[in-house]
């Protein structure tokens, strides 16, 4: 049930609430909670169906605010309200910019949570106090349009949304700490971590659904070069835990015999090779990553340039998997690597693919690239731990129109515009997210 929070003046200076009585059927006494934060009260029907009134002791020691418009829901004893959810961000570096470069799309988070009875913060893992039960973080206030960040406290939250953005921060001692005693406090949390490229192929390959998608991956060494290139003209070697495209290479077997060395990104100038033996020695060094070699396909090309497909997977209120988008990346001219962080340039999926195929072609295209992206979440949803809510799928399309699948991304870069009018593809990137943590609090949004 939707409700509006007001002051009542019942039960004065103790705990006390005045529910709709469809919601509490009467009962004299109920256990408020929000977040992790639970409170015995005492408890008054009113008529009111889309009011709840709270004491001033209660609103304050739940944190909450009058006039706040969130969910509630009774279980028999327990009175939830919320949900309460908190953005795990990678730091914070106060106000007036909370999250620094991150301050905008976290905003985006916080605003599109509201419009569905959301109360979300930001905060960073030195601000999480498990003994007091509390995190002190950062929200906006209800002043709509107006709204300005402000440094508040909350009751341990619902549910998290890992918002680490950063390998590095990722991987820092105090964040898997962090998760840790989430995972011990019961406090569901979801899109955790970075994926390995070689574990993703291994656990979609456990789908035999999937097989027929997935190019030929092995981890790089001299005898899996030498088989690739035997069987492929061309392969790419990349770190299994990269990402934006950076320490991408290209090696293709030329008539006769000797292999184009290349590097995806950059315009530096082409190597010939004679053998492979000294390929390894080329590739820029990695720290606590390896190699993989990967099939080469021979993909569509729009403008004569490389293409692939990014479709943005996100979790629904209903828990169910759904397109929020899908759009086409056309990489920049002279180069094999379509990463809009490496100059490559988002376009519409249909209208570029019809530079390929025919309009009934391209309509069965998208629907069999739709098919396989719900294919793909489902498979790493069974075979990872924890929750996943939110997936970047690329996939390519060769040209005999099978569709490939090329990476999958844990977090998929959405763009913070300078406003949101006008753009509702981008509203519900950013609000998405936040049903699917409702979803996992229980609440039915």
């Amino acid at each position: 049930m939707r409700v509006r929070l007001e002051l009542t003046n019942h039960g004065k200076a103790g705990y006390a609430v005045r529910a709709p009585r469809s919601l509490v059927k009467g009962r004299r006494r109920v256990v408020v909670r929000v977040g992790q934060r639970e409170v015995s009260v005492h408890c008054s029907s009113g008529p009111a169906q889309a009011t709840l009134g709270l004491s001033p002791a209660l609103m304050a020691k739940m944190h909450l605010r009058r006039g706040m418009r969130l969910h509630a829901r009774f279980d028999g004893r327990v009175l939830h309200i919320g949900p309460l959810v908190g953005i795990l961000v990678p730091a914070t570096t106060g106000l007036p910019n909370p999250v620094g470069n991150m301050t905008l799309g976290v905003r985006y988070f916080i605003e599109q949570a509201r419009t569905v009875g959301v109360y979300a913060f930001a905060f960073s893992c030195s601000a999480v106090d498990f003994k007091r039960g509390q995190i002190r973080g950062y929200t906006l206030s209800s002043g709509g349009e107006q709204s300005r960040w402000v440094r508040r406290l909350f009751p341990l939250p619902d549910v998290v949304y890992d918002h680490i953005t950063y390998r590095r921060r990722d991987r820092a001692a105090d964040i898997r700490k962090l998760r840790a005693r989430l995972t011990e406090a019961g406090i569901p949390f979801f899109n955790q971590g970075f994926f390995d490229k070689w574990d993703v192929h291994n656990r979609l390959m456990n789908s035999p659904h999937m097989q027929p998608h997935l190019p030929e991956t092995t981890p790089l060494s001299l005898e899996a070069l030498q088989e690739m290139t035997a069987k492929y003209r061309r392969v790419f070697i990349k770190p299994a835990q990269g990402s934006l495209g950076r320490n991408i290479y290209i090696l293709t077997r030329s008539p006769t015999g000797r292999f184009e060395f290349r590097r995806g990104r950059g315009r530096a100038s082409r190597q010939m090779l004679n053998d492979l033996s000294n390929v390894e020695a080329k590739l820029a060094r990695l720290k606590k990553d390896h190699y993989i070699v990967q099939q080469g396909l021979e993909l569509c090309r729009a403008y004569g340039r490389a293409v692939d497909i990014r479709v943005i997977m996100q979790r629904t209120q209903h828990g169910r998997w759904a397109v929020t988008k899908i759009f086409a990346r056309v990489a920049r001219r002279g180069r094999l690597v379509s990463n809009i962080s490496a100059g490559g340039k988002g376009l519409s999926a249909s209208r570029t693919l019809r530079r390929c195929f025919s309009s009934s072609k391209v309509k069965s295209l998208i629907r069999e690239i739709r098919r396989v992206a719900h294919l793909v979440c489902e498979t790493m949803a069974e075979n990872t731990d924890g929750h996943l809510g939110e997936l970047g799928v690329d996939v390519g399309v060769d040209r005999q129109g099978h569709v490939w699948v090329i990476e999958v991304n844990s977090k998929p870069h959405r763009k913070a515009y300078d406003t949101l009018e006008g753009r509702p593809t981008a509203k519900r990137s950013f609000r998405r997210p936040m049903q699917y943590a409702a979803y996992l609090a229980g609440f039915r949004i």
